[in-house]
């Protein structure tokens, strides 16, 4: 087996790892029997440098990091038969979880080598991938307010996040959207709408993990009121994803869902990464459109 692994050269967790070196993981994978070529780049070349591994015919693309790094390169494999290999370096590691993959890099090496390819669904916003969640109002504000707070400040990711969510908090804007599903179309004034790709449980054992990533649906999650606690309590959930099925958010699930609004454009967040996309916001799932290697 051949492989390419990319990694993302700036991220903090590779930044940190001194054991994380060219020499190292090839001789991780060369235990293995797996032949690799290592590929350390800049975030923005992420995409770029997986397109060109597409061509190159790997058997298998692996990426190392974050949620946000690996739907990078996931978006690239969707739709084609080459398998993704994940390599969790990131703080929360969702796809990871909800995949079953090891944590650690020596067993999430091993779980490519036995090259177990489970199908699953991914999630599109206006031509664009993402693998968890997608998001508009409350949470991409937060996002942009803690890396605002991370570079200046000079303080942690969670430090941060918390900052964040205080100052976002105080002010609460909504916005007016009206949503459309194949079952119905309804107007909402509402702090954030959230579409996660399949459905996200909680439960004494689920905390915030996906049963299942291969049913074909969107869910959207918004809450019946604007009011602080109930918001606060949602920020809290979709920030660690784990959505609870309560009843103080409505909760619906569609191939596609289509958010209008009266502005041109709206800043999203999808798999932790801020974008600004025009309106209207048109999302639908790409069922079992990508390989990933699985335990």
């Amino acid at each position: 087996m051949k492989i390419v692994v990319i990694l993302n050269k700036n991220a903090k967790a590779v930044t940190d790892n001194k054991e994380l070196k060219e020499d190292s993981i090839t001789e991780t994978f060369k235990s293995l029997n797996i032949q690799s070529d290592i590929k350390f780049v800049e975030g923005n070349k992420l995409i770029e440098t997986a397109e060109n591994a597409l061509k190159e015919k790997y058997d298998v693309i692996a990426v190392a990091g974050g949620d946000g790094t690996i739907s990078s390169v996931a978006s690239v494999l969707a739709g084609s038969k080459t398998p993704l290999g994940v390599l969790p370096l990131g703080t929360l590691n969702h796809f990871a979880k909800d995949l079953k993959i090891p944590l650690d890099f020596n067993g999430a090496a091993e779980t490519i080598s036995k090259n177990k390819i489970k199908k699953i669904d991914v999630g599109e916003v206006n031509g664009r991938i993402f693998i968890n969640n997608s998001s508009i109002g409350f949470y991409p504000r937060i996002v942009r307010h803690r890396e605002r707070h991370t570079e200046n400040l000079g303080i942690g990711k969670w430090p941060a996040m918390a900052v964040a969510l205080l100052n976002v908090f105080r002010r609460m804007p909504s916005i007016n959207v009206k949503l459309h599903s194949d079952k119905e179309s309804v107007r909402i004034k509402t702090p954030f709408v959230f579409v996660g790709n399949n459905e996200y449980q909680m439960d004494l054992f689920n905390l915030g993990t996906r049963e299942s990533l291969d049913k074909g649906k969107l869910y959207v999650y918004f809450p019946h009121t604007s009011g602080k606690v109930s918001i606060l309590k949602f920020a809290f959930l979709s920030l660690l994803n784990k959505i609870k099925q309560a009843e103080d958010f409505v909760i619906d699930y569609s191939d596609e869902i289509i958010l209008e609004t009266k502005k041109k454009n709206l800043e999203i967040s999808a798999d932790g990464e801020l974008l600004r996309l025009d309106t209207p916001l048109h999302y639908k799932i790409k069922p079992l459109s990508l390989n990933v290697i699985v335990p």
